[in-house]
């Protein structure tokens, strides 16, 4: 007569089996989710830093700007007609 297999493990062993089966396939999810998580952030990360600096070297060229607020710019004596102190200038 043909023996079928049997399970040597008892019901509680299987349910425990099962629990562990399915908790080792969430933790390789989470695993493979991380890493995709990480894998994002260090393409995204650079990428980032690169569009904001080729944005302000692009237009940072657009206007002059000075430390001082001085210009070269020709120098013209202003004097007055008469002798004494100026009471007032209209300009």
């Amino acid at each position: 007569m043909n023996k079928m297999p049997t399970n040597e493990m008892s019901p509680p062993e299987l349910i425990e089996d099962a629990k562990a089966k399915a908790a080792a396939v969430r933790k390789a999810k989470r695993a493979a989710s991380k890493r995709r998580r990480n894998l994002a952030i260090m393409l995204v990360v650079p990428l980032l830093i690169i569009g904001v600096g080729a944005y302000h070297w692009l237009t940072s060229g657009v206007s002059v700007s000075t430390d001082d607020a001085r210009i070269k710019q020709n120098i013209v004596a202003v004097s007055p007609l008469v002798s004494g102190p100026v009471a007032k200038a209209y300009v």
